[in-house]
């Protein structure tokens, strides 16, 4: 079978119809996956990089081989040594995330009987876990890699296939009762490396309408995990609103700085002096950036800014 040795010699179709060169990231949550499989085989600590370095692509593809783009169906990818470390630290955090919210998996990159619907793991709850995971039966994992950048986007997409898949999984196979999105979040860190920085967790179960964030204990959390932040939607609904005096003709909303802060668990400080440090990095035109404007509720000036800048405040956290 082909072995292609870079990204930039792969390109899959997408689901627009069109060919696009491969991901780093794409490949670092394939190699995720065959991490988990391999930790089933021959038990965590056994895994090495060698296990994960290389992943299998199938598909509509195009493989370039040095002179000209071939057409492929299957070809098996090689990550960047960097790119597999990063693979092996996600499974680690992941594992170890299992472990505290209870949740146990038996089958990896498992095809149900009778479909063509493939599950990334299959697993249950234990005992210990809270009873309301323990009411799900089985539940399925869907594994996922993003890039902060893009994160909620990615995750909001994600989301919406899943709940468009659950009622055919549950058809196949009616003792699953849920899905459960894990997504990987992974920060630039130059050059083209990534950084893992943390893991966000949902659940939709059974007959919910929307999916909730599933968190672990305060012990995982304390033990240095980089806890991911609430998504926007959540942070959002949690602010309050305001239509300052000056832009009462406009109609333009503006929410405290201080809000935004508490809502994701950051010291506050002195408002002033956290707001003049986020002009410095924000480096917008003066409508992005936070200013101080009298609020017709509160009557005094504190640190304010629209939903753009709250929402690049937000991604600088």
């Amino acid at each position: 079978m082909t072995l292609i040795p870079k990204y930039e010699w792969l390109k899959k179709r997408n689901p627009k119809g069109k060919m696009q060169l491969f991901e780093p990231l794409r490949a670092v949550g394939l190699a995720i996956e065959k991490g988990h499989k391999a930790s089933l085989d021959k038990g965590l600590s056994n895994v090495e990089v060698s296990d994960v370095d290389t992943v299998k692509i199938t598909g509509k593809l195009e493989g370039w081989d040095g002179a000209s783009w071939q057409d492929l169906k299957t070809c098996f990818l090689s990550l960047r040594p960097q790119d597999s470390a990063l693979a092996l630290e996600a499974i680690q955090k992941q594992r170890e995330y299992f472990q505290d919210l209870g949740y146990n998996y038996h089958k990896v990159d498992f095809r149900l009987p009778g479909s063509r619907v493939s599950l990334d793991l299959l697993g249950d709850f234990s005992p210990l876990a809270a009873p309301s995971l323990q009411a799900c039966g089985k539940v399925w994992v869907e594994l996922k890699a993003f890039d902060s950048d893009r994160f909620d986007k990615k995750e909001g997409e994600e989301e919406t296939k899943l709940k468009q898949l659950l009622p055919r999984v549950m058809q196949a196979d009616s003792n699953i009762q849920g899905v459960r999105l894990v997504c990987s979040r992974m920060e630039k860190a130059g050059h083209g490396h990534y950084k893992f920085a943390g893991i966000q967790s949902k659940l939709l179960a059974a007959g919910a309408e929307n999916f909730v964030r599933v968190e672990g204990t305060k012990q995982f959390v304390s033990r240095g995990f980089a806890a991911s932040k609430p998504d926007l939607v959540t942070t959002f609904s949690k602010l309050e609103w305001h239509t300052p005096v000056s832009q009462a003709h406009s109609g333009t909303k503006v929410a405290l700085l201080a809000d935004l802060l508490k809502v994701l668990k950051q010291p506050p400080g002195t408002p002033g002096k956290r707001a003049q440090a986020f002009n410095k990095r924000l480096k917008g035109p003066a409508s992005r950036r936070l200013r101080t404007l009298k609020l017709a509720k509160a009557g005094q000036k504190p640190w304010v800014g629209t939903k753009a800048v709250m929402r690049k405040v937000y991604k600088m956290l």
